[in-house]
Parts: C-alpha cells; sequence; structure tokens
C-alpha cells in the first residue's frame, strides 16, 4: 500500500470520526432539550402557586404558573426594546402589579406592542382595569446591572423607561419605583378577561428540532466520507486495471 493511500486512509477516518462525535454530540443536546421541554410543559400544567412561595424562592419556581391580585400601576412602565413578535419588529411592555398594601409589586410583563423601529412606543395607551387577576409564568431575573442603558421619557405623572434587557438590581435601583419589586417577572398568559393589548403570549418553549437535524448532518457527512471515498477507491482501482 503505497504511503500516499494510507494518510488519505487516515484522514478519511479521522474526519469520519470527528463527524461521528459531533453527531453524538447533538444527539446529547437533543436528549437535554426534550427533557427541558418535557418539563416545560409540565410545569405549565401544573396547578398555579401559591405567591408566598414564588416569593420566597423563585428560582425553584421558574417556568410555573402564579395567580396574583393587585393592580396595575398605570403611571410606570418598563419598555423592552429590539424584539421580533410575529415576524414584525416590536417591543415588550412591562408594568409593576402593586400588591395589596402597595408595599411590593411585581413586575408583569403584559405582551408586546408592534413597533416600526423596536424602541417607541406607547404602553399608556393600552391600559389596564384599575384591579384584576394575573395569572402567568414566573421567571427569575438575573442580579447585577445587565449593562444596557435605561432611557427615560416622561410626561406629567407617567414614567416610562426604556432598555434591552430587565435585570432585579436596575429595577431596584434608588427612586425608580416608590415601592420594592420582586426579583422576578411573572409574563401574563392569553386568556378570558386579559385585554386584546398588549398582545400576550406563552412563554417560548426550547425547540429540540434543530439538535436532532444536526446530528442527521454530521452522520450524513461521515457516511459520505467512508463510503464515498470507498467509492472512489474502487472506481480509481478498477481504471487501473484497465489500462
Amino acid at each position: 500500500m503505497k504511503a500516499r493511500t494510507v494518510v488519505v486512509a487516515a484522514a478519511v477516518l479521522a474526519g469520519a470520526t470527528a463527524c461521528v462525535r459531533l453527531g453524538l454530540w447533538q444527539l446529547g443536546r437533543w436528549d437535554e432539550r426534550e427533557r427541558a421541554l418535557a418539563a416545560a410543559r409540565a410545569a405549565l400544567a401544573a396547578p398555579p402557586v401559591p405567591h408566598g412561595a414564588v416569593f420566597a424562592d423563585p428560582g425553584s419556581l421558574a417556568g410555573r404558573r402564579v395567580t396574583l391580585a393587585g393592580r396595575f400601576d398605570a403611571d410606570r412602565h418598563v419598555v423592552l426594546t429590539g424584539r421580533v413578535r410575529s415576524g414584525e419588529p416590536a417591543v415588550e411592555v412591562v408594568t409593576p402589579l402593586v400588591l395589596p398594601g402597595d408595599s411590593l409589586a411585581v413586575p408583569v410583563l403584559r405582551g408586546w406592542l408592534p413597533a416600526a423601529d423596536a424602541v417607541t412606543a406607547r404602553p399608556e395607551e393600552h391600559p389596564e382595569p384599575p384591579g384584576r387577576a394575573v395569572t402567568g409564568v414566573v421567571e427569575p431575573l438575573p442580579r447585577g446591572p445587565a449593562g444596557h442603558a435605561w432611557l427615560v421619557r416622561r410626561a406629567g405623572a407617567l414614567t416610562v423607561w426604556s432598555t434591552y434587557v430587565l435585570d432585579a438590581d436596575s429595577l431596584a435601583a434608588p427612586g425608580r419605583f416608590p415601592y420594592a419589586l420582586a426579583p422576578y417577572l411573572v409574563r401574563e398568559l392569553p386568556g378570558p378577561g386579559v385585554p386584546a393589548r398588549p398582545h400576550r403570549a406563552a412563554p417560548p418553549l426550547p425547540d429540540a428540532f434543530l439538535h436532532l437535524s444536526y446530528a442527521v448532518q454530521w452522520f450524513a457527512i461521515a457516511a459520505v466520507l467512508l463510503f464515498g471515498s470507498l467509492a472512489l477507491a474502487v472506481v480509481r482501482r478498477g481504471a487501473g486495471r484497465g489500462r
């Protein structure tokens, strides 16, 4: 066997082995996503948890439904910029839901509004009823400033902040809100009695199919390397004998 043939065969085997290993890794990621998807669906299907349990340990209850009662603070909103929803530029609207006693509020993601520049919106034009129950999904907020600027628009008693990423520490900055804010977000779900705007939507679920498709691609590349090289070698060998 020629040295060149040995080198080519070794390179093909090494490449095919690498592709198979990458395919197996993608299968592992697919399995992780499948389990995460099953857990997310189970959490959404479970009965709502009491708000007190969420406040005590929001991290362990991420993805669970919770029902709150209070009043939305119509004078204060946070607009989350740079979103794309239903194929169009948009912003998401977060409004504090002040709980009975007026000393604690929970940031509620009320949904999204279309915005041509994915920045500008007027959430005050979509008011909520004075007091109602909110059912949504718990999403713990990251700690530590996210590093994104907070812009502010004021008009009389109205204050609208805009930023790209929401974090618990920036929300709790001194002078920003006249009450304490829970260190988590509640993404309100669509349902009876929920206003049409902002548009409510269920939380995005993990997509496992992408990893499975990548695994198939890596295995296909490995097969092409092995069988394609073998077929080429057979053809060349036959051509050599025919001379």
